[in-house]
């Protein structure tokens, strides 16, 4: 009996400047799914989904081009490490020593630096088994990698199954402390067509309170109740019903970028957030095992400038639910911490859940 694994199709995709190979990797379920997936950044670079029309829809944005996939701006798909958000000040202490990162969002340290770990080639296993397709990206970040400290083994699992679901998990092991918040960063919209906002998508996020930024987009260190605010989701809003209300936390974000504190014990995965887009009836259920979601509502997205297949990035043409720990949180004790001892494991799970709709 053929094993799953010997039928995920392994394409060549490009070359890099200095010789490596990049490829990507397609999953297919027997709901007629399929995910293609991209070392380069251990990436989700599309998610097609099959209707009762037999028609495929793709619901995640990003590139069909090499060039696009490396010149990419915008962590389109990829993972994000080592710590995903923002990080104050480009800085941090732990056990007593300052460590200075690298500054790539002005004065601050934004999704693992200049050179996160979206931008580099990852190793690739096609899991074999005789269930469900999986595929694991692995890679190690050396001690001094944009500032941080320690030697990080990572590895980050994709499994799809027959329900729709895609599963990633987060794995990674440190031999000196350090600090780790892995997160993914897709680009989602439901609709089937480069040209539609996500204005008009559903969101519902599991949450009571958030964390109020500043301008810069550094949480302030309160956390602040939804009730009575644009930030509100429990019982699920159109997103852009109050985007343009006059309110700070909005024109602070440029939008919605803030981070949402989910409730519930996080031992297994539980639901953080559902996405649904109203005329096609697709969905997205996001359960994760993080302490938090950021949702970004695309707000600096620019479309065509300049960058090949941009145009499938316009503004607020796709939007992005990331399941992360607390941004700052390592300058901010108050926060659950996101250090890492070589005598713990780092394990973080978040799965997508997907329902083609009524078309």
């Amino acid at each position: 009996m053929a094993s799953v694994a010997d039928r995920v199709l392994v394409r060549p995709f490009g070359r890099l400047p200095d010789g490596q190979e990049v490829s990507k990797y397609t999953m297919t379920n027997d709901l007629g799914m399929v995910v293609t997936l991209c070392d380069y950044g251990a990436a989700l670079n599309s998610v097609l989904l099959l209707d009762r029309n037999g028609n495929h829809t793709e619901v995640v944005r990003g590139y069909d081009s090499f060039e696009g996939c490396v010149a990419d701006p915008y962590y389109c798909g990829s993972a994000i490490g080592r710590f995903a958000n923002r990080i104050s000040g480009a800085q941090f202490r732990l056990d007593g020593r300052l460590y200075q990162l690298i500054a790539n969002d002005r004065s601050n340290h934004l999704h693992g630096g200049k050179r996160g770990f979206n931008k580099y080639l990852w190793r690739t296993t096609v899991i074999e088994n005789e269930t469900v397709p999986q595929i694991r990206f692995e890679r190690l970040s050396r001690d001094g990698e944009e500032g941080y400290p320690g030697n990080l083994d990572a590895r980050v699992t994709y499994t799809l199954d027959n329900d729709n679901r895609l599963t990633v998990s987060f794995e990674a092991s440190t031999d000196s402390p350090t600090i780790v918040n892995l997160s993914r960063h897709p680009y989602f919209n439901l609709v089937d067509g480069e040209d539609t906002d996500v204005l008009n998508h559903q969101l519902q996020i599991y949450a009571e309170a958030y964390l109020p930024i500043d301008r810069r987009g550094i949480p302030v260190g309160e956390i602040r109740s939804v009730a009575s605010t644009p930030m509100d989701f429990r019982s699920g809003n159109r997103i852009g019903g109050r985007i343009a209300d006059d309110n700070e936390q909005l024109k602070n974000g440029g939008g919605y970028d803030h981070f949402w504190i989910i409730e519930g014990a996080a031992d297994e995965p539980r639901l953080a957030a559902s996405l649904t887009e109203p005329e096609s009836g697709r969905g997205l259920d996001i359960y994760t095992t993080a302490t938090g979601l950021q949702f970004y509502s695309g707000n600096f997205l620019e479309g065509a400038n300049g960058h090949p297949a941009a145009s499938a990035l316009g503004f607020r043409q796709a939007l992005s639910l990331e399941p992360q720990g607390f941004p700052d949180a390592p300058n901010r004790p108050e926060f659950p911490s996101a250090v890492l001892y070589p005598d713990q494991k780092y394990l973080q799970t978040i799965v997508y859940h997907f329902q083609p709709g009524i078309r």
